[in-house]
This record gives structure tokens, sequence and C-alpha cells, in this order.
């Protein structure tokens, strides 16, 4: 289903592209003077898709000025070269959330969604000529100086050379950035990484003038401070697309925090908002969390257009009573959520919620089949101690679960007395409301794939298990190099390590635990297990493995005991 919703997106954002190119179109003549720092508004919109990624785009923008400046490039094509970096990331805009902000390592598909992020930044940029090569650095700046590179496979100097400059400062602030599944590489490590990649990922040229900066000491906030500012930011074209830039991140942020069914708030931008505000330790707020009753009837009788069109009059209808005292989002399916910042008062959020209730009572109601469409409401206030968004929807949730125990169809506000201290029931429903939780992503199949710190938790809680129960485990490596023993160029790596886990996934059990250790091994925990056994798991591996890479490709496998 993920990959079919991730298609579904794509084949949305191709539309949002078209979209926006024409509002590009119209909007080419038109000059204002806007400040220079809305130029980066998208480039921080972009970023903000990734937890990993904070300010990405203006670092790398600030490393590409500086290399650019040591090769020889100057005035306009300096300022140019600013401009398409910053921009270079563009396309991300277009790959799904669950892909970008994916904790664990990706599959060979969502691997290969992730690599569109060039073509969709090549066409959102498409038609714009105020800006010479703009575009460059969208499509290009994956393209590999050996002809390994995506999307268009080109070598040497067919790769243009701002795209060049932007895939080599790309590179850097990636290998110094933190990752889910490694640590930022230290400054051995990084001067090591580039060496390596020299004429095969990257220019030499352009390698060895950051190797240069590095060993100087470069420091991207004083280096590049009085550079960037030194921009002409009056001319025509910088105020032309300023103002592009500013009408597509306002669409970008539409398009990343606004539900496309409804158009109310998505979870992303309600979890945002809620921290955000309950992050000042004054601040109250009371969330109600609501959803439809019956729903999964309506869609199987009458299709899923008719249930869409009663989630768009229940939205509507919300809009209606709430007005702009309260924020609207929808996090999922038949759910909302809904937060009133200020509010300390839960008679009245009651009278709202009441309201909103009898209206969908009269306005949606039963159905002709006899589907009766109501609407239950968990609501839920913010302390002292339930002060972020997590904290509110877990309690409000909580009361919603008690709203469909107790027969549906009306609120009820969260007490803690009343899930914990005061009844049998209540901590029966409490216990019964955590398994629901905990098991409603599903049994996963396979091996669960985890970030390193996850794997870290695991690995402590198994180990403590074997000294009591005396069974055993073991821990096999894998590492992944060339058969002449060098380290792989970065995207026949990232492929084979694809592979590798996907191998690991289908051949292990759903008990065993694997995580990305680096960029080229991988670690696996196989529980109720010895060598003997262990080693016949990892060798069906590494058979598997290798049926896909052959002799090009080598890897191998260490394996030690849990208890030893």
């Amino acid at each position: 289903m993920e990959d079919v919703r991730s298609y579904n997106e794509l084949l949305g954002n191709e539309k949002l592209e078209q979209n926006m190119q024409q509002k590009l179109k119209q909007r080419v003549k038109e000059v204002e003077n806007n400040s220079l720092q809305t130029m980066a508004t998208i480039a921080h919109t972009i970023d903000a898709k990734d937890s990993y990624k904070n300010g990405h785009s203006e670092r790398v923008a600030k490393y590409s000025v500086e290399i650019g400046r040591r090769i020889g490039i100057k005035g306009n094509e300096l300022s140019n070269l600013y401009y398409v970096a910053l921009l270079h990331d563009i396309g991300s805009i277009g790959i799904p959330d669950a892909i970008i902000g994916k904790p664990s390592s990706l599959t060979l598909e969502e691997y290969e969604i992730i690599k569109t992020h060039t073509l969709i930044g090549d066409n959102i940029l498409k038609g714009i000529d105020i800006f010479p090569k703009l575009r460059d650095g969208a499509r290009s700046h994956h393209e590999h100086f050996d002809g390994k590179g995506y999307p268009d496979g080109l070598k040497r100097e067919e790769i243009p050379m701002n795209a060049r400059i932007i895939g080599m400062a790309d590179a850097y602030d990636a290998m110094v950035s933190n990752r889910s599944y490694r640590k930022e590489y230290t400054f051995t490590e990084v001067k090591k990484e580039i060496f390596r990649c020299r004429e095969t990922q990257f220019d030499p040229l352009v390698a060895d003038i950051l190797l240069e900066m590095l060993d100087e000491g470069f420091n991207i906030s004083i280096d590049t401070k009085q550079q960037v500012e030194d921009f002409d930011s009056t001319s025509d074209n910088i105020l032309i697309l300023q103002r592009l830039m500013k009408d597509y991140a306002q669409d970008t942020y539409n398009n990343i925090y606004k539900d496309t069914l409804t158009n109310v708030w998505n979870r992303d931008y309600i979890k945002k908002y809620v921290d955000g505000y309950l992050s000042t330790p004054l601040n109250r707020g009371i969330m109600f969390m609501l959803d439809l009753d019956n729903f999964k009837s309506v869609n199987d009788i009458y299709g899923h257009s008719a249930g869409d069109n009663i989630i768009i009059n229940l939205a509507n209808t919300m809009k209606e009573i709430i007005g702009d005292i309260g924020i609207i989002s929808r996090i999922g399916g038949d759910e909302f959520v809904v937060f009133f910042p200020n509010e300390d008062d839960n008679d009245y959020i009651r009278i709202i919620a009441e309201k909103i209730i009898n209206a969908v009572k009269s306005k949606i109601g039963p159905t002709r089949k006899g589907c009766g469409v109501s609407v239950s409401i968990g609501i839920a206030q913010s302390d002292i101690a339930i002060n972020s968004f997590e904290k509110l929807f877990d309690n409000a949730d909580k009361a919603l679960y008690y709203v469909k125990e107790h027969g549906k169809g009306h609120c009820h506000t969260y007490d803690d007395r009343e899930f914990s201290l005061h009844n049998d029931r209540g901590v029966e429903a409490d216990v019964l409301y955590l398994k629901k939780k905990l098991e409603e992503d599903g049994i996963i199949s396979g091996a669960y794939r985890v970030g390193y710190d996850g794997f870290t938790k695991i690995y402590q809680f198994v180990s403590r298990s074997m000294e009591r129960t005396e069974q055993n485990g073991i821990l096999v490596l894998y590492t992944i190099f060339e058969t002449n023993g060098n380290l792989l160029d970065s995207a026949v790596l990232a492929e084979c390590m694809i592979t590798l886990e996907t191998a690991i996934v289908k051949s292990i059990r759903k008990g065993d635990v694997t995580t990305r250790y680096s960029d080229y091994q991988q670690l696996v925990m196989i529980l109720d297990a010895d060598k003997h056994n262990g080693r016949l798991v990892a060798r069906r591996i590494y058979d598997i493995f290798k049926q896909n890479f052959g002799e090009k490709i080598e890897i191998k496998f260490e394996i030690t005991d849990i208890r030893t």
C-alpha cells in the first residue's frame, strides 16, 4: 500500500508541477522590491521535509560560492551560482514525506523514487530563463565525473560546471551531517572520502579546492558572509525571482502542510504548531480528536467517492462552527484534530463539540441503506505536564476510545483519574487502549529494520534477557567492497546496501533485527541461534547478494555470539 500511495502522490505532484510552471510563467514579468531573504524561503521549506537537512540548501549554496570563487568565477556568474545551488533540491518537494523522512534505510523502489527529485526539480524550473543555467543544479547535481551518476549518466565536462561544484558541496554537507543510520563523519574521514571519490564521483579540480579549504580551516559562517551580502539584490532578474520564489514557497508550504482533499491543515502542521505553542510554559490549549463512526460501511457500500464527499462535508461543517478560534487538521482517513489555543474552558469547548455532533447528524446522518454516520469526539486539555502535541494527542485519543467503547456519537473529556485510579474498568480500558495502539501498525513480516539507536536499545534488552534465560543469539556484520579491496562509488554502494538489506529482511525471522551500521556495513541480530545455525543463515544471505552482483562486488560477514 505504501508503494501505491507513493505512486499516487507522484501523479498528484506531476499536476502540481504543471500548475506551478504556469504560475511562474504568468508572473515572470512582475517586479516587486522584496528583501533578498525571501529568496531563501523556498530552500528552508524544502529542507523542512527532512529533519536531518535543516539549513542544508543554504549551506550548499555558501560552500558552492567559495569553491566557485577559488576556481575563478566572478560577478553575476558567482551570484547566479549561489541561487542555482540554493534551489538544487527543489525537486524534493515532489517526493512523499514517508520516503524523505524514513528513519531506516530505503528499499530499491524507494531509492528509485528518491532519484526522481532531479527530474522533478528540472521540470519545476523549466521555462524560467531570467537566470542562466538555473536548471543545471536541480537536474545534474547527482551526476558523477566518471559517468555513473543520474539522471543522464553525464561524465567529465558534459556535466555543467555549476552542477559539479554543487554536487561536491552537497556531498560534503551530507558527510558532516548526522543521519538516522550513522553519525557525521570526522574531519579525517571526510578528507579520506573526498580523496577516494576524486575522479570517480567528484571533479578532481573541485575536490582539490574543497580539500584545500578544509586544510585552511574554512568557516562557512565567517568566510562567506560578506560574499553573499555583496550580491546585487536590486537587479530586475533577482527581484523577479524573489517574487517567484515567494509565491512558489507559499504553494510549496500549502503542498507540504495542507490536506489535499479538505484543504485543512495536515498532521505535520498541527504537530509543529502545537509543539511550538506549548513550548511557552504559560500557554494553554484544548484539543479535539474527532472520528466518524461506521465510516467503513459507507466506503464498502457506496464507494470511496461517497466517503470522500462525507469527509469534505465534515471538514466544511467544522469550519463553519469553529471559525477562526481553532486550528483544524486532518490526520488521516476519517480522523481530525482541532486545537484551540489560549483556551481552558472545557464547558465552552464541549458546547462546540456537541454542535458538530448535532450538525453531522442533521447534515449527513443515516444513509438509505442504514449506514448510520455519526461523529465521536475525545477532548483533552494541556497543563504543565501535558505540554506537547504527542502528550495532548494521546490523552484526546484515550478519551475518543472511551466514547467508542460507550455507545459512540457523543463527546468525552479526558480525566487522568478515570483512566488510572478510580475503578477496575478504567484500568482495563487503558490497558486495552495501549494494546490496541501497540498493534495498530500490524505484524511486520521478516526482520525488523530499525535505526542504529533503536538497535542499540534492543540489543541491551535482549542481552539482559539472555542472562536470565540462558538463551543465545548472534550478531552478524556484513561489509561490502570492490573485489580489488577499494570502497565503492556512492551510487553503486547505495544500490548494493539496499539489495543486501532486502535479502536480510526476507531471509531471517520476524523476531530478528537489522540496522545500517555505516554506509557500507549492515548489522544483524539473530535470536535463539548459535554460531553454526547463524552461519547457515548468513551464508544464505551472502548467496542471494552474490546472485545479484556476481564477482564484481565483494561481500564478507563476521559472526559473534551475543552471550560471550
